[in-house]
């Protein structure tokens, strides 16, 4: 099969996928409306019983997701403010949209977080209903440091984790140590009221505590947790004086943990996941299958390091090629989760995405009919433009013949400006949602 047909495929493919996890439409497909009666679950709230219904929330998807409540709701909304990511704003009639940073938080992630807390203190009471809408990137979004940590101990703490090669996990756990919002710390602001969680995981296993540093849900971890990853990464020199200073005091008993799970605050509290990575998974195999795939489904919990894994993946396709696997071409293997990346001293331009197909084009070399697409649901891929990237068979054969060393790419961590000279990035620019990532591998008979 022609490379451009595969290719062809491989969007169509990740473009399913991606309207499978639209917000506004999922937001709209977890609920139903009859008269003052919304049902959500398994539990029924009468909105006549509320005399203001507000809309918050963080995250890329925020705006989408508001637009989808607004269509549901209408005029019964009484106002709303949501933070996202720059670019991620989208047409809303009633609830207000504030851009920030991603995935460093700047200082108008400090601004838009205080003038959603001013907004909760001014609504909150027993007869309002708020509607929480949280989604990824919240975490770099909604920031309200502890007193005695700056934005820049903020920003230096996400930097030097991010490029540790921690999971999404551990950032969060320290992030939640450093915040008043974060962690289920949030949920001090209601006081009586009413609030509804509208999440969309963008985590490896759905997990509630972990989606945005969980706002709104009880934390597990502790301050020996935090402590722990600081020296796993060897960060403990690294880190800003008052971060470590702070997790020292949390650990000999000076500063109050995060809420637990249990704690009488989230009472008031219901979190309902409404989009998943497996969401996305399953219309992507959906799709493959109408155009005359087989599809298989690798797993939803894919994680570890993006050349790790790669190479897992790869050595798959090598045994399907080769007869000695079970699975027949034409066929196409679907995984979804998230990967990471170590970085070291010096490092070029790229994300977990494109490394992961970089290792994999080094991989593939010279097997033909083979095409394998990379790509963050959210259109962004590291600190980049590019969503991920597409490779085949033939990729470093082109790279070659244009003066270009893979290998010498993908050791300085610079796989973007490799694909951007071979004209292999995935850009979809944003998606307006975020779903983790997901890996198409079409094997053509």
């Amino acid at each position: 099969m022609e490379e451009q047909t595969l290719q062809k495929h491989a969007y169509t493919i990740l473009q399913a996928s991606l309207e499978a996890v639209r917000p506004q439409q999922s937001v709209i497909e977890a609920m139903g409306l009859q008269q003052n009666i919304l049902s959500i679950g398994s539990q029924t709230v009468d909105l006549s019983a509320f005399k203001k219904i507000c809309v918050i929330g963080a995250g890329k998807a925020g705006g989408a997701m508001a637009a989808g409540l607004e269509s549901l709701l209408g005029k019964q909304i009484h106002s709303g403010l949501v933070i996202v990511k720059d670019g991620h704003v989208c047409p809303t009639q009633i609830v207000e949209l504030r851009e920030a940073n991603h995935p460093v938080p700047d200082k108008r992630s400090i601004s838009a977080s205080n003038e959603l807390l001013a907004y909760i203190k001014k609504h909150r009471s027993e007869t309002t209903l708020f509607f929480f809408l949280l989604s990824g990137g919240a975490s770099s979004l909604l920031v309200s440091p502890v007193p005695g940590i700056s934005l820049e101990d903020k920003q230096q703490t996400s930097k030097l984790l991010l490029e540790s090669g921690a999971d999404i996990y551990e950032i969060n756990t320290i992030r939640k140590h450093l915040s008043q919002v974060k962690g289920g710390m949030l949920t001090n602001y209601f006081k009586n009221a009413k609030l509804i969680s509208l999440i969309i995981s963008d985590v490896i296993g759905d997990d509630l505590t972990t989606i945005g540093s969980g706002p709104t849900t009880g934390d597990p971890t502790t301050w020996y947790h935090c402590d722990q990853i600081l020296k796993k990464y060897n960060l403990e020199q690294k880190i800003p004086e008052s971060v470590l200073q702070r997790i020292h005091n949390g650990q000999n008993g000076l500063i109050e943990d995060t809420p637990f799970p249990e704690s009488s605050c989230f009472i008031p509290v219901s979190n309902y996941i409404i989009s998943t990575n497996r969401h996305a998974l399953e219309a992507a195999m959906r799709c493959a299958e109408k155009l005359g795939y087989r599809s298989s489904l690798l797993g939803t919990k894919v994680q570890g390091e993006a050349r790790t894994v790669a190479t897992i993946q790869t050595t798959l396709v090598k045994k399907i090629i080769s007869g000695k696997n079970s699975e027949q071409p034409p066929c196409c293997l679907i995984s979804g989760g998230e990967t990471t990346v170590s970085l070291g001293e010096k490092y070029g331009l790229g994300g977990r995405n494109q490394e992961f197909a970089l290792q994999a084009a080094i991989l593939l070399e010279g097997l033909d009919n083979i095409l394998l697409l990379s790509a963050g649901t959210d259109g962004t891929d590291g600190p980049t433009n590019a969503a991920g990237a597409y490779v085949t068979g033939q990729s470093v054969q082109k790279a070659q013949k244009l003066g270009l060393n893979p290998e010498m790419y993908l050791h300085n961590h610079d796989s973007y400006n490799f694909f951007r000279q071979l004209d292999s990035l995935v850009i979809t620019g944003p998606t307006l949602t975020n779903v983790m990532d997901i890996c198409i591998i079409l094997i053509a008979a």
